[in-house]
C-alpha cells in the first residue's frame, strides 16, 4: 500500500526561527503540503525500532529555561478530550526520533544540528516534552479536513505558539485517512506546528515524518529506494530504506580579479572586474571563464579555482571565494 508523507514544516538547522519552505499561509485554512519529496530521515524506520527510554516527567508547559540557549524546536504529546494518555510509551519515540534526526543531520554537516528542546531528567538531558489534551474528542478530530488547525490551535491556547520557538506535535488519536502521516504549516507571525499522526502510516518511520529541511533549503538528491531529485512516492515494503540530503538552497560566490581581464559564468550571475559575487543553486556545479584583455594572459587561478586554465568549475557546495589573476603578456 502507498504511503502519503503529508507534511510541511521544518526542524530548523541550529536555530527554529523560521519553517519549511512552501510551508507559510495562514494555519487555519488548508495547510499547505510537501510530500515524499521533503521527508529528511535515515533510514525509513519503524516507530517499534525505538529503543531510547525517556525517563522524563509529565508537564503541561515548556520547562524554562532551555538547557540549550536559544530557540528551539519544542516537542508536544497531543490528545484527544477522550484519548489515553500515553505520554510514556509515545515520548521515548519521540526521544528516539529527535536522536535520529539528529544523528543523521550530523553525518551529513557535523557543524549543523537541529536544535531541539531539551531539560535535564534523572537519566539525562532529554526531550522537555510537554502534554496537551484538545477540547474536542477524538471523534470530532478524527475527519482530516479541518484537523490540523484545530490541533494548531490547541497549540497555541496552551501557550506554546511563539515567532521564535517551533513545535514537533504527535498527535495519539484516530484518523479517517491512515494515509496521511502528517501536516503543517506557519502563519505570518512566524509561529509553526508540524502535527505528526501518530496512529495514521503504521510502519513509516515518525522521524521521516517529523524531519523536514530548514528555510531556505532545498533537496539536493535521493539515495536508496529513491534517487535523483525529484518528487519520490515510494511503496513502503519490508526493508525499504530512502535517505535524503538537503542543503541550503543557494550558495554565494565571490571573484575577484586582479589585473587586466574580466570573469563570467556560464550562468547569468558573474561578469566583473575587479570584483563581484552572485548566489547560485547549491551543489549545482558553475564554470567560470577567465578572459584576458589584450596583451594580458591569465597567470593563475587562487581560491576555489586552481591552476592556468581560462576555465574553472566550481561545485557550489559551500560559500565560494575565487580569485583569477592576470599578469602582461
Amino acid at each position: 500500500m502507498r504511503r502519503e508523507l503529508v507534511v510541511s514544516f521544518a526542524l530548523a538547522v541550529g536555530a527554529s526561527s523560521g519553517g519549511a519552505s512552501g510551508a507559510s499561509g495562514d494555519r487555519t485554512g488548508a495547510p499547505e503540503v510537501v510530500r515524499a519529496a521533503s521527508v529528511s530521515t535515515p533510514r525509513i524506520a519503524t516507530r517499534a525500532e525505538a529503543a531510547t527510554a525517556w525517563c522524563g516527567t509529565a508537564s503541561q508547559s515548556d520547562r524554562t529555561p532551555n538547557a540549550i540557549a536559544g530557540n528551539p524546536v519544542h516537542w508536544v504529546y497531543l490528545v484527544p478530550s477522550d484519548g489515553q494518555d500515553q505520554l510514556a510509551a509515545v515520548a521515548s519515540v519521540m526521544q528516539a526520533d529527535a536522536e535520529q534526526i539528529d544523528g543523521w543531520w550530523r553525518g551529513q554537516d557535523p557543524t549543523r544540528t537541529p536544535r531541539h528542546d531539551v531539560t535535564t531528567f534523572s537519566c539525562g538531558t532529554q526531550l522537555d516534552v510537554t502534554i496537551v489534551r484538545a477540547s474536542r474528542s477524538g471523534a470530532q478530530l478524527a475527519p482530516l479536513p479541518g484537523r490540523f488547525a484545530a490541533l494548531a490551535n490547541t497549540v497555541e491556547q496552551a501557550g506554546l505558539a511563539s515567532p521564535f520557538t517551533k513545535v514537533v506535535a504527535y498527535y495519539d488519536g484516530p484518523s479517517s485517512d491512515e494515509n496521511v502521516c502528517g501536516q503543517g504549516g506557519s502563519d505570518s507571525t512566524g509561529f509553526g506546528v508540524a502535527v505528526v499522526y501518530y496512529q495514521a502510516c503504521l510502519g513509516v518511520s515518525t522521524a521521516a515524518v517529523a524531519a523536514m529541511p530548514s528555510p531556505g533549503a532545498r533537496l539536493v538528491r535521493w539515495a536508496g529506494a529513491c534517487s535523483g531529485a525529484a518528487a519520490c512516492a515510494l511503496t513502503v515494503t519490508p526493508g525499504a530504506a530512502v535517505s535524503a540530503f538537503f542543503a541550503p538552497a543557494s550558495f554565494r560566490l565571490t571573484l575577484a580579479v586582479s589585473g587586466k581581464g574580466t570573469v563570467r559564468s556560464a550562468r547569468s550571475g558573474i561578469a566583473c572586474r575587479p570584483r563581484c559575487s552572485s548566489t547560485f543553486a547549491s551543489y549545482v556545479p558553475v564554470r567560470l571563464t577567465a578572459t584576458a584583455a589584450k596583451r594580458w594572459k591569465l597567470r593563475s587561478w587562487s581560491g576555489a579555482c586552481r591552476g592556468s586554465r581560462t576555465t574553472c568549475t566550481v561545485p557550489m557546495s559551500a560559500v565560494t571565494k575565487a580569485r583569477a589573476t592576470f599578469v602582461r603578456a
